[in-house]
């Protein structure tokens, strides 16, 4: 066939002639979208498939189009003013994202990048991604009980965007809050659970491995392992009169380690307050105040009472004893600070929310748990 310098398919590829006598600038293979330099080419296996000879120079890898990895974003932390994206792209990109309320049209990829200039989103920005690694912020200053749009579009390494704008509608939560007498009425409490948080959130990568921390790499007392990377439940808690500012609190939603006695955790200093530093923030990893008796004053009370489904405190939080792993079970009798008499340690959760005893601190069992309380130093 009559062969030109024009660019062609491989369809119209033929191998009559001399290979030499023509130069192609770039050949597209047809069903692969990959555009190569053509040099001297020779055949393998058939079927229109070609490689290049060894003389010919082509680049490692082929640019392909940015996306998100499936599954990615996830929009996780919800509160009743801010949540968090979680990202995952297949290249190193740059995402822009805004957030606007119901009912705007979808802004184009270009304005999203440029950062609106015709538009007024509630909140804008940009994050960096690297290829395969998950990446988050947080979009926050928003109302309560309101939903909301998030849209995003990647920009690639060659500052190429995303033809495609991505939109994900949010909803912020109520404000779940209590401010008043504490359970059994014996002092003033100001009390907001604020939301859920990915164990990673708080203790983030390790700088040497790449892993997930958790809390064993700070604090170990020992037991049967359960779940080192739990879901932590946030609050601000105050006693009114008492404390010159609130706390914040975080508590795992199931037991990290079981088979443990009292007297185990004491040992690594994690009854009262051992404190650990997780990048720039420091806390006291402690047991939580199980109280004195089943209906007076304890932190056990104040804070479980308020997010489990019986609605102590008719905070809409409507957790059950199956999602805060409470009961009977492995790791689900939760030791305390309180003691009744001597070496009798106050022990909750165990049958239901409100259940409450006690047992020698050197008990050993499978029904005991380590659950700790992380406090925020200011």
């Amino acid at each position: 066939d009559e062969w030109s310098e024009e660019e062609a398919s491989l369809d119209e590829w033929s191998e009559e002639g001399e290979v030499n006598e023509y130069s192609l600038e770039n050949w597209i293979e047809e069903g692969e979208d990959e555009l190569v330099g053509l040099g001297e080419w020779e055949e393998i296996g058939g079927d229109g498939a070609f490689y290049l000879s060894d003389e010919v120079k082509i680049p490692e890898v082929i640019q392909k189009k940015i996306s998100f990895e499936d599954g990615y974003p996830i929009i996780s932390s919800v509160s009743k003013d801010r949540f968090v994206v979680k990202m995952k792209a297949n290249g190193n990109a740059i995402v822009y994202f805004g957030v606007f309320p119901i009912g705007v049209t979808t802004p184009q990829a270009i304005s999203i990048a440029e950062g609106f200039p015709d538009e007024t989103p509630i909140v804008k920005g940009s994050a960096n991604l690297e290829k395969d690694k998950e990446a988050r912020f947080t979009v926050s200053n928003l109302s309560m009980e309101t939903s909301y749009m998030i849209y995003l579009v990647l920009e690639n390494e060659d500052e190429i965007l995303q033809e495609s704008v991505l939109g994900i509608e949010v909803r912020t939560r109520k404000d779940y809050r209590y401010t008043g007498p504490a359970y059994g009425g014996e002092y003033e409490v100001d009390i907001e659970f604020l939301q859920e948080v990915d164990n990673i959130d708080i203790f983030g990568l390790d700088a040497e491995t790449g892993q997930e921390q958790n809390i064993m790499k700070f604090v170990n007392v020992g037991g049967d392992v359960l779940n080192v990377n739990p879901k932590w439940l946030k609050f601000e808690y105050k006693v009114i009169g008492k404390d010159a500012s609130s706390k914040t609190l975080y508590l795992p939603k199931s037991s990290i380690s079981s088979r443990i006695s009292w007297e185990d955790i004491h040992k690594a200093g994690a009854v009262f307050g051992k404190e650990i530093q997780i990048g720039e923030q420091k806390y006291k990893v402690r047991l939580i105040k199980g109280g004195t008796s089943q209906e007076g004053s304890s932190e056990w009370n104040d804070l479980y009472y308020g997010i489990h489904e019986m609605n102590y405190y008719d905070w809409g939080v409507n957790y059950t004893n199956e999602d805060l792993e409470i009961g009977r079970g492995q790791g689900k009798a939760i030791w305390t600070q309180d003691e009744i008499i001597t070496k009798r340690k106050v022990i909750r959760g165990f049958i239901d929310v409100n259940t409450f005893g006690t047992n020698s601190s050197f008990n050993v069992l499978k029904d005991y748990g380590w659950r700790p309380i992380l406090e925020e130093i200011p």
